[in-house]
This record gives structure tokens, sequence and C-alpha cells, in this order.
């Protein structure tokens, strides 16, 4: 089994130039066919976060030798304790540096939203006009302490109230917290089970609380925070994080875990569908095309984007919408069309984000990696580049 499948370096990082690029074309006035779509990037980042903790992580939470979806498979407290703070080490420094900074500026933050609104109503200014959001944009200690528990995206008032698109991480957070009891059930006589509940719980809270502009029947999530909206597609990339640890298995131990992927994806847009296919494709297929893919994906510059992709996603929107802000005082960046808007904002952007994601990445990030690995191991610790937030 590989240890490290380097390909997924390269997909993270696209990913989160994606959701940064898709911020941009909604800062700017501009559309660009699927780029102007980054919640089906976040979409992509769940399934590989799903695939990754079970592919890499998965042995935190097992005895030595065990196969998952073995009868023998029962959970482990002391390796879901290490597996707990493992992840948690690779979330929480770097969102903690950045969370009272985020609060900091939150004012001045929603006032550039305001201002680009106004200059480039998006597409759906009409029903956003009508929207009466849930979001509670007041600094007070139920707010700070349900940010440091990272609880907050279980409350529609707290799930999406800063200037970090953070509320991803509390949903990451709510996954990692379940995932050692996931395992138990990943027997492949209980894992319809869970693909059972993943399903109907996002069917039903879809309509119970609603989603973005459109309420449900008991309120609004301003964003998919909580783990139900979810759950399947983190569902969905555990499965295939299984066919990719356990692909030399018999078929017939095999097949359920197939139908566990393929079947959420049904719930998912077609782009998501089709990348998550090509991703299933690159980590599974051992044809020559694909192992091309896979040798081009692991050079030097994707594993550098995808070493930072973490520090880009938390801070692109901040620095994005500033960049924005600061060019609607040209007189001519109206005039110059939506494209080259959104050329001009980008450039100048990424000569910022890149720099301080790197930054970040290096004084924060890979110390808080390793914090979590001395405290769960004897050992030396050696540090492995990161993919985001999934390893």
């Amino acid at each position: 089994m590989r240890k490290h499948i380097a390909c997924l370096d390269g997909i993270r990082g696209g990913l989160a130039l994606w959701v940064f690029f898709g911020h941009i074309c909604f800062a700017v006035g501009a559309t660009i066919p699927l780029v102007s779509s980054p919640a089906l990037a976040v979409d992509l980042f769940m399934l590989i976060s799903g695939f990754l903790m079970m592919y890499h992580y998965s042995n935190y939470t097992l005895s030595s030798g065990r196969v998952i979806g073995d009868a023998s498979t029962t959970f482990q407290w002391p390796e879901a304790k290490k597996f707990w703070i493992r992840r948690f080490f690779r979330i929480a420094p770097l969102y903690y540096f950045l969370l009272p900074i985020s609060f900091v500026i939150g004012t001045e933050f929603q006032t550039w939203v305001k201002n680009i609104e106004a200059a480039f109503p998006p597409p759906w200014i009409d029903a956003l006009n009508a929207y009466v959001s849930p979001t509670d944009h007041s600094f007070s200690i139920q707010n700070l302490l349900s940010h440091i528990t990272f609880v907050f995206g279980a409350f529609p008032q707290y799930a999406s109230n800063n200037s970090l698109p953070d509320w991803s991480l509390s949903l990451e957070m709510q996954f990692y917290f379940v995932f050692p009891l996931l395992l138990v059930f990943f027997k492949p006589s209980r894992v319809f089970y869970v693909l059972a509940i993943a399903i109907l719980a996002v069917l039903t809270f879809e309509k119970l609380f609603g989603l973005y502009l459109d309420n449900g029947l008991l309120g609004n999530y301003p964003q998919p925070s909580f783990l139900p909206f979810k759950f399947h597609v983190f569902v969905a990339g555990m499965a295939l994080g299984y066919l990719c640890k356990y692909v030399d298995r018999k078929i017939l131990l095999r097949s359920p875990y197939w139908l566990v992927f393929l079947l959420p994806l049904l719930l998912l847009n077609k782009y998501v569908i089709i990348i998550a296919l090509s991703i299933a494709v690159l980590v599974l297929s051992q044809h020559k095309l694909v192992l091309a893919i896979n040798g081009l994906l692991e050079k030097k510059l994707f594993r550098f984007l995808g070493d930072i992709s973490y520090g880009v996603y938390l801070v692109h929107l901040p620095i994005a919408y500033f960049v924005v802000q600061q060019l609607l005082a040209w007189d001519h960046f109206h005039a110059i069309g939506a494209l080259s808007r959104f050329a001009v904002a980008s450039s100048i952007s990424l000569t910022i984000i890149i720099p301080v994601a790197y930054l970040l990445h290096q004084a924060i990030e890979i110390p808080g990696i390793n914090l979590g690995k001395r405290l769960t191991s004897n050992r030396d610790v050696k540090h492995v580049p990161s993919i985001g937030t999934g390893q």
C-alpha cells in the first residue's frame, strides 16, 4: 500500500485555487463556467478528506494488524484519542492565529462586502435582498467559545459570521469526531446502514432547516456547516479510501464499498460527479496514461500548492476582498470589463496570498503538525508535507 498518494497534493492545491478564483468572480462581477462555482470545490475537499482519513489515519483507531471491515473491528479509545489530538493540532493552530484577526476586521470586512455587492450585484441579489439572515455578526462570549471549540457550525447564527471561510472547518471537526465510531460500522454487513443514515440526513435536513438563501421548515443555515448536510460526501470519500487501501481484497468484499462511494454522488452536482470519478481513476488505476497524470501532479509545484492549500483557503477571502475594495477606487476598474477585472484582482491578490500562506505554513502549520505527532508518539518526528486540512 502506498504511504502517500502524491497526486492528491496537486488536486487539493487546485481546489484551494478554485475556491479563490470563484470568490474573485463574485467580487468583480465575472462569470466563468465552473470557476464561478467554488462550492463545488468544497464538496471535493470533503470527499478527499473522507478518503484520506480512511486511507491514512484509520490505523489510529484500530488495534495493530486489524483490517477495516473485519468482524473484529472495535472502537479503541486510546487510538481514537490519538487520532483526535493529531487532527486538532493539524487544524487548530493556524485557525486560532487567524481567528482574532478576523474578529478585529469583522466590521470593516462587512463594509467591503456591501461595497462590492453594490458595485457588482451578484445574480442572486434580489433573493439576497429579501433574505432574512440568521447570522449574528456581533462579538460575544458565546460566539468566541463556539469558534474555539469548533462547534459553531452547528449554530446558524455563528456558522458564517466572520471574514474567514471557517464554516467548513467546523464541518471537518464534526466529521473527525465521529470518524473513529464510523470505522466500527464500516463492515460489509453494516456499511449500508451508514449510507442510509447519510442519505436520509441530507434529504431531511435540507427540508427542515434550509440552506443558503432557501428557508426550511424550522430555519436556515447560511452554509452547509452542520454535518448532516454533507455527511454523505464524507462517507463516499471513506468508501473510496477503503477501495484504495484494500484494492487487493476479493471483489465480493469490496462491492458494498463501491455502492457506498457511488450512490452519494448522485446527490451532487454533475461536475462534482465527473471530477470525483476522475479522482477514483487516479488513485485506483495503474494504466500508463493515469500514471503519467499522477506523475505530473506529483511535481514540486503541485506539492507546494498542496502544502499551502490550507493557508490559501483560510486567508484568501479577506485579502481578495481588501484588494477589490482598493481597486474600486480606480475610476477605470468598472470599465475594463469583467474578465479584465478578474485578471487584475486575481494577479494582485495572489501576489499577497501565496507568500502569506507559505509563511504561515512554515511558521505555524508545520510546528503544529509536529507537536501533535510528538504528543502521540515517543519516536522522533520528521515533518511530512501536508495536504490542506486533509493530512
